[in-house]
């Protein structure tokens, strides 16, 4: 059997690992601050959409949603009150 090193090869070892570390810890360094661009990015994209003039077409599907919400519908002569079993007794004391 060959003669094995161990004490050299522990070094070699834990060299390669301080290497990787520092590799990895740069990398990470860099994809945080691409994430944080991405993000600025995404803001100053957000502030613009809403400085954009509307488009036509774009609020049509926003007010036919506001034309469905039940604040929009109202009580019209098609569907008059009913009387109230109070008003019925005092139209019949009449």
């Amino acid at each position: 059997m060959a003669d094995i090193n161990v004490e050299e090869d522990l070094a070699l070892i834990n060299e390669q690992i301080s290497k990787l570390v520092e590799e990895l810890n740069t990398l990470d360094s860099n994809r945080n601050d691409l994430v944080q661009q991405v993000q600025n990015f995404q803001g100053i994209a957000m502030y613009l959409r809403g400085k954009q003039e509307p488009v036509e077409g774009e609020n049509d599907s926003e007010e036919a949603e506001a034309a469905t919400t039940p604040e929009s519908f109202e009580r019209g002569s098609e569907y008059p009150e009913e009387p109230t079993s109070v008003d019925k007794r005092a139209a019949s004391k009449t």
